[in-house]
This record gives C-alpha cells, sequence and structure tokens, in this order.
C-alpha cells in the first residue's frame, strides 16, 4: 500500500471519527433535552397523577450529565408538593454496567422544597405518591440492578 492510500484511508477515517462526534455532541447538547424533558413531564403524569414542569433543562453528553432548574411537582398551579432550584446527576460511566446497574458519581439538589401534608385518612401526601409509584412499577428484571449513588449532597444555597 503506498503513502497516498494510506492518507487517503487516514483521512476518511478521521473525517467519520470527527462526524460522529459531531453528531453524538449535537444530539447530546440540542435533541436529548427537550426529548428527556417530555419524557419527565409523562412519566410523572402517568405514574404519579402529578404536574411537573422544569424551567430548563440540560444535559452534557461527555460529563453523563442532566441538571434541571426550576423543578416543581404538585397538582396545578396551587402549591407544589416539591420545589427545587437546581437538580444535578452525574453518572459514573466506568462504575456501571456488567449488571451492576447505574452508578451516580455525584447527585446535588440546591433549594429542595417539600411540602408534606397530612390527609383525611392520617397518611402523609408524600405516602400517597409512593404507593402510586409502586403499583404502576413494573416488577425489576435483576434485583442486583438498579441506581447507586456515591454521593448524595442537599444544600439550601
Amino acid at each position: 500500500m503506498d503513502k497516498s492510500r494510506r492518507n487517503t484511508i487516514l483521512a476518511r477515517f478521521l473525517g467519520a471519527a470527527a462526524f460522529v462526534f459531531l453528531v453524538y455532541a449535537a444530539a447530546g447538547f440540542f435533541l436529548v433535552p427537550p426529548l428527556l424533558q417530555r419524557q419527565l413531564v409523562a412519566l410523572a403524569d402517568q405514574r404519579l397523577g402529578q404536574t411537573l414542569s422544569i424551567g430548563k433543562l440540560k444535559v452534557n453528553p461527555f460529563a453523563l450529565s442532566v441538571e434541571a432548574r426550576e423543578l416543581r411537582l404538585g397538582q396545578g398551579s396551587g402549591t407544589p408538593f416539591l420545589a427545587v432550584r437546581r437538580v444535578y446527576f452525574d453518572l459514573s460511566l466506568l462504575g456501571s454496567g456488567f449488571g451492576r446497574g447505574w452508578v451516580l458519581s455525584e447527585a446535588q439538589t440546591d433549594g429542595l422544597q417539600i411540602q408534606l401534608e397530612q390527609q383525611r385518612d392520617g397518611h402523609l401526601n408524600i405516602a400517597e405518591l409512593a404507593r402510586r409509584w409502586v403499583q404502576t412499577s413494573s416488577p425489576p428484571k435483576n434485583a442486583g440492578q438498579g441506581v447507586h449513588p456515591d454521593h448524595a449532597g442537599a444544600s439550601s444555597g
């Protein structure tokens, strides 16, 4: 194989790699956030019977992180059951997979507010949400899989 043929193959390979890199970045930064936001809103409605609103959702496909700002979960326009100024999740790619489940290297909340109310039957409103979540959940396929946080933090700032 002559030198010009090797250079052509290398140039094509590098061009294809750059194209894949750009498509991955564009999809991660621009396509995934609105799709993920729609899925989360639908999930809250279907599984909890609650309205979820997210002010801004950012995804970093290279860091495998998600940040949501001005998150509110509640019924309609009344006082939300849950309000968070900022939520941040960072997935650990190296710690995840191979049957171990997903590992969050970091989970943070800023400005978390939970409105607990005692209902007429004496239970807290969070108990009703937990009951709904469990009732609408499918059984786990593998008991060892799930989400395992390495570090979690909350602040009022």
